[in-house]
């Protein structure tokens, strides 16, 4: 796996008009970045899908810059893929002008992006196709797709929908200029405000309990947090931080300057395109409006009740937890955990427990951790000691479908030491001892040590 360093847009650009194509190797996808090994296949609708797909998510967020003709591979250390390999596609199936068309044909408004065919210097034959899109402005988002589509890689999300109301007795689809328009101006805005605005005065007015979320109710909470994502039936974990006396987040529902939600928006980070539990979503209402969440359309989620209950959820298997350890091909029923993938996000969730309870009273609160493989007779979890690297480690299976891990928080939290208190709950579960647990203090009590993550 070369060395892994993120480039800007601008400095890819660079590299693909310099024709020095190795300089791509070691450069990290990321939400302005993506390199493909092979090109669409504009034959099909479905190529077609995912071309328009891809750029749209860049022109409704930042903007970016796509590369084909770059193969990836996922780095262990990281959660993202990285350019390994430069692999030049042939002149023949490269034209710009084809793309142009049939992004301008499959998006609403329609994007124009830069579309370059960059021939290797010694084979003019043979090169890359690099596409640029620019962010778009206020006045042209939402870019929608035409025609529906449906995400399977988890990269990027498209939410497709048809419009019907129903006039007189018929009930004539909408087009796609409509849809637009009332995404743009916020269909039923003022209905939607005044239910806002009912449910912050029901949350203001609600008694103040003397006694904790029951566990029946924080059950039905984390499966509602998983159902956000669909990853009930899938091996998944969680992490839940519940204060022992109800308190009552009156800004929940607010808006960009409510302090809670941009704190839920910009959950901690340690590094860029590290395991945390930012899902990279907007903040959305649940149905029925009773808890806010970040995760539509990603694996992660992240919810929060006026009660004071926080859940973070993610999948137990390749796309978090069982992230890529190494490059040679395992027994697919083997899910070899990340230790990264393990103890980044129980560091950062208690972090973010540290930021968003501050000063609000909370005296005692349970900080738990719980484990579904859910497959168990098909999946086989393994954790080794140590680090994340290539070494021949110690590995233990998984001793049973289910684990629970508890730590009692008093006060404040320690961020560093509870985080430790339950990574070392799983690796004891597992059969290992507190030596075996990586990126953590030597030094008695023991703690995570940031220091220790790889940059």
């Amino acid at each position: 796996m070369p060395e892994l360093r993120f480039a800007s847009p601008d400095e890819v650009w660079s590299i693909l008009e310099a024709g020095d194509f190795d300089q791509l190797v070691g450069v990290a996808e990321d939400d302005r970045v993506e390199a493909k090994g092979q090109p669409y296949d504009l034959d099909s609708d479905a190529g077609k899908r995912e071309l328009a797909k891809d750029l749209s998510a860049f022109a409704n967020a930042r903007g970016g810059v796509l590369v084909i003709g770059a193969h990836t591979d996922k780095d262990p250390a990281h959660a993202t893929d990285v350019i390994v390999e430069v692999r030049p596609i042939p002149t023949d199936r490269a034209d710009p002008s084809r793309y142009q068309h049939i992004v301008a044909d499959w998006t609403y408004p329609p994007i124009a992006p830069e579309v370059r065919w960059f021939p290797l210097p010694a084979d003019a034959g043979r090169g890359l196709i690099g596409i640029q899109v620019e962010a778009a402005d206020a006045a042209r988002r939402p870019v929608l797709l035409r025609k529906p589509t449906a995400d399977e890689d988890g990269k990027a999300v498209t939410t497709m929908f048809g419009y019907a109301e129903r006039a007189q007795d018929r009930a004539p689809p909408m087009g796609i200029h409509e849809i637009h328009s009332l995404l743009q101006g916020g269909m039923r805005s003022g209905e939607i405000v005044e239910r806002l605005e009912a449910i912050e005065s029901h949350l203001r007015a609600a008694p103040r309990r003397s006694h904790g979320v029951l566990e029946e109710e924080q059950r039905e909470r984390i499966c509602a947090a998983l159902d956000r994502v669909e990853l009930r039936q899938d091996p998944h974990y969680f992490l839940t931080y519940v204060p022992a006396v109800p308190i009552v987040i009156e800004d929940l529902l607010g808006g960009e300057d409510a302090e809670t939600p941009n704190i839920l928006r910009n959950p901690p980070r340690l590094r860029q395109s590290g395991f945390d539990v930012y899902s990279g979503r907007e903040l959305e209402i649940a149905p029925g409006g009773g808890f806010r969440y970040a995760g539509s359309g990603s694996s992660l989620v992240l919810a929060l009740w006026p009660d004071g209950m926080l859940v973070h959820a993610a999948p137990a298997d390749a796309r978090q937890l069982c992230w890529v350890t190494e490059k040679r091909r395992r027994d697919p029923t083997e899910l070899v955990i990340n230790q990264l993938a393990l103890v980044e996000p129980i560091y950062t969730f208690c972090l973010l427990c540290k930021r968003l309870f501050a000063g609000r009273g909370v005296e005692h609160a349970i900080l738990a951790f719980g484990f579904r493989r859910m497959n168990p007779e098909v999946y086989t979890h393994v954790l080794r000691d140590g680090p994340l690297d290539y070494m021949l480690r110690e590995q233990k299976s998984a001793p049973g479908p289910d684990m629970d891990a508890q730590v009692l928080v008093d006060g404040e939290m320690d961020a560093e030491r509870s985080a430790f208190q339950l990574v070392s709950q799983v690796y004891g579960w597992f059969g290992f001892d507190e030596d075996a647990i990586p990126y953590s203090t030597d030094e008695t009590p023991r703690s995570i040590d940031s220091e220790r993550f790889p940059d």
